[in-house]
């Protein structure tokens, strides 16, 4: 009886030990996806660039405790599309910061600090966003609340407060799909979709009065 107990207990954590090596395969390879994404370039120097930048990440956070109780799934696909909308984001933002920079005087009163809410989602997933709005062209995070979640946002071309926060919430939404917590999707698409509808409406005013 004690054999087979102490056989059980190492089957046990044998496959513990397998699961934690995919998952930390799973997410370098994600990270040495998302540093090619951004770097726009596979070559040999890129990638064996990333594959240091990543070996060195995950052995800094190899031993710091979890962020979030919550559990987190990298989900390749979403990871995916979520780098591909955040590459088209970033483009297009270039594309309006270029504009700005040659017509000062078409964005001297575009500048604002708005204020942008969340939907609950883990504080590992709102670290991620907040980095992706700082490193877009445009935006930048000036302070982040933990409670409520909320990020107040300096945009340097501001064409209304609820299309800057519709931007934040569409790339939240791909990120709960990517590695986020199943149970927060709900809550962070409906939010995007409330305010994706608001700015419809706001089109459809503006339209009007032209």
């Amino acid at each position: 009886m004690s054999t087979g107990t102490n056989l059980t207990s190492t089957s046990g954590g044998e496959h513990r030990s397998s699961r934690t090596i995919t998952q930390r395969l799973v997410t370098a390879a994600w990270l040495l996806f998302v540093w090619l994404a951004l770097r726009g370039s596979l070559t040999v120097a890129s990638f064996v660039g990333g594959a240091v930048v990543v070996g060195i990440v995950m052995g800094v956070f190899r031993h710091v405790p979890q962020i979030d109780s919550v559990r987190h799934t990298v989900r390749p696909l979403g990871v995916v599309r979520y780098v591909a909308f955040f590459i088209v984001e970033v483009v297009r933002a270039n594309v309006e910061v270029a504009i700005a920079v040659m017509s000062p005087s078409r964005v001297a009163d575009k500048r604002a600090i708005i204020e942008v809410p969340l939907p609950r989602s883990s504080r590992l997933v709102e670290a991620f966003l907040a980095n992706a709005v700082s490193l877009t062209p445009g935006t930048s995070i000036i302070e982040v609340l933990e409670e409520p979640p909320t990020f107040h946002v300096h945009v340097l071309n501001m064409s209304s407060a609820d299309m800057t926060r519709s931007s934040i919430a569409e790339l939240h939404v791909r990120l709960v799909r990517a590695i986020g917590p199943s149970g927060a999707l709900a809550d962070v698409e409906a939010y995007a979709a409330e305010l994706r509808e608001r700015v419809a409406l706001e089109g459809q005013a503006q339209g009007s009065d032209a």
